[in-house]
């Protein structure tokens, strides 16, 4: 992920100052529009931009949009001054070394955007390195460094100390974020594992717990059928699940067994004191009984519970899903300038992973304690 912060500095033709122009958006054009001077002014700006070119030797031209020609040209109601003016303007872009650069050239100033790029950022050379930029400016433009604030010129050296100086915060800030940028990139690798790991043990419970339940079909004896009486209907309990347990109380008619028969919404609906079901035995102490209609031994597929086939075990395949979204797909597609975003993001799923893991853990303690 590229870091830049921007600033703009302004080199203004000398005479400006001298003749008190208040540098509105109109004073960067010459007032003088006559055929011969702006002939002239034409000449002085190819020449300006060919001395730019050999002071940056990367400076491309950078063409004018029409929906920028207004606020470039100025809003003037003659066409021809506008086209005029076009070809006495000149926008230039290119880099230089810490970072990239975009130059517009006006009659009577030089406007000039610099982005510092982080990654080429370091506190002891940008000082110098700005002062031979601005130098280097000065020279091909003939144009002095203007203090906006403080309505004076300044010489490149002077330049770049009180750009750095009213800028140092917003450097200090790009600083930072290349730091946290670059550990969030060199965690993404133990990230990924960490949640490769996490989706594992995450696919590996829930299908053991599907099996554990659809395993009751197997400890089912079919032919050891019994009577269960329904004596009292035991409240819908929802527990930490988002689905509630219906279970109805009574005993075996035979034998005067008591216990808790688990069954669907529907049969809790229709079942009533006296009421009287059917069930299996099982080998399972938790679960003594299950209604034989809940479970076909002739099924090809095991049932879970009470609410049909085994569907629970495909939840398991849900993390392993987001899994292959969020690490896998990322990791094996994305090349280039993507893979350091891709890495900081991957990082930072992990960490709202956690907070939201924890975050479901205290609404779990809580839940438990009241």
């Amino acid at each position: 992920m590229q870091h830049n912060y921007n600033f703009d500095v302004l080199l203004v033709h000398p005479r400006l100052l001298q003749q008190g122009s208040d540098l509105t958006t109109d004073a960067r054009w010459a007032a003088d529009e006559s055929p011969e001077a702006c002939a002239a002014l034409s000449t002085r700006t190819r020449e300006t931009v060919e001395r730019l070119k050999k002071a940056l030797p990367d400076l491309q031209p950078l063409p004018v949009g029409a929906e920028e020609v207004p606020d470039l040209l100025g809003r003037v109601q003659d066409p021809e001054v506008s086209i005029r003016r076009l070809h006495r303007f000149a926008r230039l872009v290119g880099t230089w070394e810490c970072g990239s650069v975009l130059i517009g050239a006006y009659d009577n100033s030089v406007e000039v955007s610099l982005a510092v790029d982080a990654a080429r950022l370091s506190s002891n050379n940008l000082i110098e390195s700005l002062a031979r930029l601005l130098t280097g400016l000065e020279s091909a433009t003939h144009f002095n460094f203007l203090d906006q604030e403080g309505r004076r010129t300044l010489e490149p050296a002077s330049a770049a100390a009180l750009l750095l100086e009213r800028n140092n915060k917003g450097l200090l800030a790009l600083q930072r974020a290349m730091r946290r940028s670059r550990r969030l990139q060199a965690l993404a690798a133990p990230s990924a594992i960490l949640m490769t790991i996490v989706v594992a043990i995450l696919a590996f419970l829930i299908i053991r717990g599907a099996v554990e339940h659809g395993s009751l079909v197997l400890r089912t004896d079919p032919a050891r059928e019994a009577v269960f009486v329904t004596t009292t209907l035991t409240p819908p309990a929802l527990g930490f699940s988002l689905l509630l347990r219906y279970t109805l109380e009574g005993h075996i008619l035979d034998t005067g067994e008591r216990g808790r028969l688990a069954v669907s919404r529907d049969v809790y609906i229709r079942a009533a004191p006296g009421a009287r079901h059917t069930v299996l035995r099982t080998s399972d102490s938790t679960t003594p009984w299950v209604l034989r209609a809940t479970f076909n031994s002739d099924e090809a597929v095991m049932r879970v519970g009470n609410g049909g086939v085994a569907w629970f075990a495909l939840v398991a395949l849900l993390p392993v899903a987001l899994w292959g979204v969020l690490v896998l797909y990322p990791w094996v597609r994305v090349r280039g300038e993507g893979r350091a975003l891709m890495k900081e993001q991957m990082t930072r799923n992990l960490l709202s992973i956690a907070k939201l893991t924890l975050l479901l853990g205290v609404v779990a303690l809580i839940k438990r304690l009241a």
